[in-house]
């Protein structure tokens, strides 16, 4: 026999707990159990072992931003879903910010319980904290890869919190040799392990490069590539969500139905290429007509065009031209090979060189405006 989802329900309300245990009680799959310590506390909460916590928000707990960090500590896999009896945009947004996994109008029924917990196991019931940021080049050899490792370690820097790096190149995929990794498992096995993963096991899918930065490596060859599609990607990122503040997408070169639906995910997506000369240019602004059919396209799509000096009228003059922000990111072949060649990232040993520079500025920038 199964093993039952362990539910637990924590509202000082007896009449409102009895009604859920009566919900709950004709779900063969789940087990209901009661939580009642009084106000804010969670004493003998984890040796109840539950897998799912039914929260009341409403009257049960006073404050929720010591509560929540202080759960997760206690039970990292455990899944929290807020319930209130009066949900509105401002409330959702306040209580997304702290971390529950889904919420719930009171009072319960199954449906909306069934849909509360599927949001929950997809990190996507409540909108989280972390910013995906996606990267997308219109044609190969845009120096994305150093752009996106380089970032994400100024991130963590200038943020303070973890970042991830998902590669989700399904052409040849190059993170792992870019940091001289051997990945125990990449996207291909977390994909393929999708039904069964919560956000917490998921991270373990993800390599360390540095103490505040994780990378979730590409198939090794083409043809396991062949396993990366939109559906499961989309699930990938919003279930990778919890355990970031940022999050880097990797796409391959050219438009595909895994690059599309990865923009559709993020908050930002970065249109990438190298300078060298006017050709890359118009294949941005080709770019740049495909991704308008983004939701508020005006405030998440940029440019990043590498190895072009920065100057401030030359980036006016681009943005004019291709229709959205640019940053420019300049050349340093031999600061990068150094590097690379060491183990390390360029912003590791080339800090207040012009590249580093740069890329924190950039770094600096998506943290504050995403505050």
């Amino acid at each position: 026999m199964a093993q039952k989802i362990r539910v637990c329900i924590w509202d000082e309300d007896s009449d409102s707990r009895a009604g859920m245990l009566r919900v709950l009680g004709n779900l063969d799959d789940y087990q209901a159990i009661e939580y009642r310590s009084g106000a804010g506390g969670i004493a003998n909460l984890e040796n109840l072992r539950p897998q799912i916590l039914l929260l009341d928000v409403d009257y049960t707990i006073a404050q929720p931003d010591k509560l929540v960090p202080e759960l997760r500590k206690t039970l990292p896999e455990l899944k929290i879903i807020a319930m209130s009896k009066r949900w509105d945009e401002s409330s959702r947004q306040r209580f997304g910010d702290l971390g529950f996994d889904a919420m719930l109008l009171k009072p319960l029924d199954i449906e909306s319980f069934l849909k509360a917990v599927e949001a929950a196991n997809q990190g996507k019931g409540v909108k989280s904290n972390c910013q995906v940021l996606s990267f997308f080049s219109p044609k190969g050899k845009s120096g994305r890869t150093t752009l996106i490792v380089n970032l994400a370690l100024a991130l963590a820097r200038v943020s303070g919190e973890k970042v991830g790096i998902i590669d989700a190149e399904t052409n040849f995929a190059d993170m792992d040799a870019f940091l001289n990794l051997n990945p125990r498992s990449t996207i291909v096995e977390a994909l393929r392990d999708l039904t069964y993963l919560t956000s917490g096991t998921l991270e373990k899918y993800f390599e360390e490069v540095s103490d505040k930065v994780f990378v979730l490596c590409g198939a090794n060859t083409p043809q396991q590539a062949a396993f990366v599609e939109p559906e499961g990607l989309t699930k990938l990122i919003n279930l990778a969500r919890p355990n970031f503040r940022y999050l880097l997408v990797d796409l391959a070169p050219g438009f595909n139905p895994i690059s599309i639906a990865a923009a559709e995910a993020s908050e930002k997506v970065y249109l990438t290429t190298m300078a060298g000369g006017t050709f890359e240019i118009k294949h941005l602004e080709r770019a740049m007509e495909i991704f308008k059919s983004l939701d508020n396209w005006q405030q998440r799509v940029g440019c990043v065009i590498t190895r072009m000096a920065p100057d401030v009228r030359r980036a006016k003059e681009l943005e004019e031209e291709i229709g959205c922000p640019v940053t420019l990111i300049p050349n340093e072949y031999l600061l990068c090979s150094e590097a690379a060649n060491n183990g390390r990232m360029a912003v590791d040993i080339g800090s207040g060189s012009p590249l580093t520079q740069q890329i924190d500025r950039m770094a600096f920038a998506i943290h504050d405006g995403g505050r």
